[in-house]
């Protein structure tokens, strides 16, 4: 990192409180007032997958540890050369297991996320006043999609500070998804 005062990662458990509000809302705050960031939020899980066929008897316990699929579920947070915030969450696309059923897809409708489409293939958000305006309530949605679609109570969440690889495509994006 070029500011050594910002972890490359740190933890938070999920939980639905204003402790772990206020400490996203910093998390996010980092993002928008740095330079060049992107903000991971990583929960990696094994996620229960239903294939019963193939448990049998005898070796249920490596049928049941065969049956757990880890899948990673993220957010992303960055901020366009424009001062815009950009908040992604990952859609059904990379993986034979859905994790998003029908009735989690329009919560996050309702939520305020857009669909992914081909601005995007993730579920997103684009905040495109300055900071400090969108970072409580990009912080509001990210928290309400850990904690109502996600189901992450009390999961570990894994936050990365990476370096931004700006390409046009961000921008792009960021001027699509807005008049879209």
């Amino acid at each position: 990192m070029t500011n050594s005062s910002i972890p490359d990662q740190e933890k938070l458990l999920i939980e639905a409180s204003p402790v772990f509000f206020d400490a996203l809302l910093n998390v996010i705050d980092r993002c928008c007032t740095g330079t060049d960031r992107i903000v991971i939020l990583n929960l990696e899980e094994a996620l229960p997958v239903v294939e019963t066929a193939s448990i049998t008897p005898i070796n249920s316990k490596v049928a049941e540890a065969q049956a757990l699929q880890t899948v990673s579920r993220y957010l992303q947070v960055l901020v366009d050369p424009n001062g815009a915030l950009q908040v992604e969450a990952r859609a059904n696309y990379e993986t034979e297991k859905n994790y998003l059923n029908a009735a989690d897809e329009l919560a996050m409708l309702h939520l305020g996320w857009r669909a992914p489409s081909v601005h995007s293939p993730n579920w997103h958000r684009v905040f495109p006043d300055p900071w400090p305006w969108p970072s409580p309530v990009a912080t509001e949605l990210v928290v309400r999609t850990l904690l109502d679609i996600f189901r992450a109570q009390g999961t570990t969440l894994c936050i990365s500070y990476i370096e931004a690889n700006r390409s046009h495509a961000i921008d792009r994006c960021t001027q699509d998804c807005l008049t879209a």
